[in-house]
């Protein structure tokens, strides 16, 4: 089995456990073991969208798929106070207590440049790579490395309400974004302190294709029906691959379709049992005799009316 999955993390529970509770579901459901990686971790104490590749194959391709991508999230930040780690799992610290009005907000928020590089420092304790170690393992040895800055870029944001002393606002970032260092310095041009309260990963945008939490499963789901959409790529047309696709949804009790679209290529969507949906990818890798299948894709989720139909480059 292998492609990718889009997948809703919940609170209270590291992006690594989160993997390896996927994983065993996976092996349970299917039979088979296979690497499992997940592309852009979320902390603990955050939720939302991840993508989850299945293979070896899936998982070396989530870094090229996910460059350059942009990130959307819907972040709660409260100012008076701060923590070591900028969010709620740190310990208290000594913070200003100044509360900045929501006028004051928005016109900081215009200071920081759209759509342009700038520089950002990366929260002591993150996953950022320092000589090859974690920061956070360092911060945790009382090792306090230095500091590097990173190029990011904010493409958008939009408050979405404020009740002091809590900013819940709306941000699409790129990649490499860190929300808290955001939240740490939108506070200390404000000359107050802030901590990153909560956050939600609402969607992902990668290769002209916006993926949605709407879409994404949640463990429990995997235990039910779920979707499966394949792109394939090769000698696919006018050599009954429709037909066959449609066969074996059959023979798998699967509901779905299966379409030629242009620059020769074919697309089928099936709703089942992972187990029954796992069967469908092997088949399809192959097809019939008259088939040949150059390269594969294939997309797991919760619901795929609302993806867009754009070709992945």
């Amino acid at each position: 089995m292998e492609g990718l999955f889009l997948l809703n993390k919940p609170t209270n529970i590291t992006s690594a456990a989160f993997l390896n509770k996927f994983k065993k579901i996976i092996e349970e459901k299917t039979g088979e073991k296979d690497k499992t990686g997940h592309g852009g971790t979320l902390d603990k104490f955050a939720e939302g969208l991840l993508i989850v590749g299945v293979s070896r194959h899936f998982t070396r391709l989530l870094p090229l798929f996910l460059k350059n991508s942009k990130k959307e999230y819907e972040a709660e930040i409260e100012f008076g106070k701060t923590t070591d780690t900028l969010d709620p799992e740190g310990k208290l610290l000594t913070a200003s207590k100044k509360i900045p009005s929501k006028k004051e907000i928005i016109e900081t928020l215009k200071s920081f440049p759209l759509n342009s590089p700038f520089p950002q420092i990366a929260p002591l304790f993150s996953a950022k790579k320092i000589s090859g170690r974690r920061s956070s393992d360092l911060a945790r040895q009382n090792i306090k490395p230095e500091a590097k800055k990173s190029e990011v870029i904010l493409y958008d944001f939009s408050v979405i309400n404020y009740s002091p002393p809590i900013l819940k606002i709306h941000l699409l970032v790129s990649s490499g974004f860190y929300i808290r260092s955001f939240a740490h310095d939108l506070a200390k041009k404000l000359s107050s302190d802030a901590y990153l309260k909560n956050l939600i990963r609402t969607k992902i945008i990668a290769n002209e294709k916006t993926y949605s939490l709407k879409n994404a499963l949640s463990l429990e789901n995997l235990e039910n029906s779920i979707t499966l959409t394949g792109t394939i790529f090769g000698l696919v047309q006018g050599v009954g691959f429709r037909a066959f696709l449609r066969q074996k949804m059959s023979e798998l009790n699967l509901v779905g379709t299966a379409a030629n679209l242009p620059d020769d290529f074919l697309e089928f969507s099936a709703t089942g049992l992972l187990s029954a949906l796992s069967n469908l990818e092997t088949q399809a890798k192959l097809g019939p005799p008259s088939v040949k299948v150059s390269n594969s894709f294939f997309l797991f989720s919760k619901n795929t009316k609302h993806l867009n139909k754009k070709r992945l480059s």
